[in-house]
């Protein structure tokens, strides 16, 4: 049996060394993942936004942007991350996202503890969710990753460190592993 995506993405993130996750929003950029060697590939919200709009990441995205997405991933044989942004709403929205992300075929998905609207992940000024909400979005990650029956990394980013506290992003990160996140964020910006 052939080895799953979200496996293969497992096996390349416990290997040793620096694996570059280059983003990108367009297909024609393939070249350029080859060139430097990417061994995974991020479809970033904030690529896709500048491309299609020219507009920062500042919560104007769905779900249904990313889905170009799925044309990058029948095109290429590397691992494709998604961004899951906060994940479009509440902990039903939430639960859609990853069952999307799963089906349209990325590895991967990040998803962070920000407002909506969101704020870009590299700008000042980025607010959180209170912590039962933020853990409600996680958990209800990993409970549409089992309900799928179907494997994708779940990697939860919190930006609290930036809004508010080390401490309080050290504590997120802490229970986001515990319900059951497989990579955990901690923006340092």
């Amino acid at each position: 049996m052939a080895e799953s995506p979200a496996k293969a993405l497992r096996r390349i993130l416990d290997s040793p060394g620096v694996h570059w996750a280059l983003p990108v929003s367009v297909l024609s950029m393939r070249s350029l993942w080859k060139e430097l060697d990417s061994t995974t590939v991020l479809l970033a919200g904030f690529s896709i936004l500048a491309a299609r709009l020219g507009l920062p990441d500042v919560g104007l995205i769905s779900f249904g942007e990313m889905d170009q997405g799925r044309r990058i991933i029948q095109a290429v044989s590397i691992p494709i991350i998604a961004d899951g942004d906060n994940g479009y709403g509440n902990a039903m929205s939430v639960k859609r996202t990853i069952r999307d992300a799963i089906l349209a075929g990325f590895v991967g998905i990040f998803l962070e503890d920000q407002v909506s609207p969101k704020a870009c992940g590299h700008t000042h000024g980025r607010k959180v969710v209170p912590r039962v909400e933020a853990m409600m979005r996680i958990k209800a990650t990993i409970d549409a990753r089992k309900e799928s029956g179907l494997d994708i990394v779940i990697i939860a980013r919190t930006d609290f460190r930036q809004a508010v506290s080390f401490d309080e992003s050290l504590w997120r990160s802490q229970a986001f592993a515990d319900i059951g996140a497989d990579i955990l964020l901690h923006p340092s910006h």
